[in-house]
């Protein structure tokens, strides 16, 4: 039994090309809004974003879940860089400084009765 207010839609290129607009004009839109915006069910819009153009939600902005022709080139051209600089100076990788994500803290943190007193 189909309900009244159910929706057929068919992902159209026209359709995904407006989501892509969206989604790319302002990051941090929701799939409801996204889903009012074009006047497609939450469910076409989810499918749209994640299967269709393959964002993925990354600290409340959608990114692209594959890099751009010219994010690759950009990566290539510094890696090209890294490689002839590695040629001239065999001592190159020796000033290349790397870290990581991970968070040092240079204090003790309180105790939870400690930072409730005032």
């Amino acid at each position: 039994m189909i309900r009244d207010q159910a929706r057929k839609t068919v992902t159209t290129a026209d359709l995904i090309d407006k989501v892509d607009d969206l989604v790319r004009s302002d990051r941090r839109v929701i799939l409801r809004m996204l889903a009012v915006k074009v006047d497609v069910s939450v469910g076409t819009g989810w499918t749209t974003v994640y299967d269709r153009l393959r964002y993925r939600k990354v600290s409340a902005q959608w990114v692209p879940k594959q890099l751009t022709d010219q994010h690759k080139e950009m990566c290539m051209g510094l890696s090209f860089q890294h490689l002839f600089r590695y040629h001239e100076d065999l001592a190159f990788l020796e000033r290349i400084v790397t870290c990581n994500e991970s968070w040092c803290r240079q204090y003790e943190p309180e105790t939870k009765p400690d930072s409730m007193k005032w």
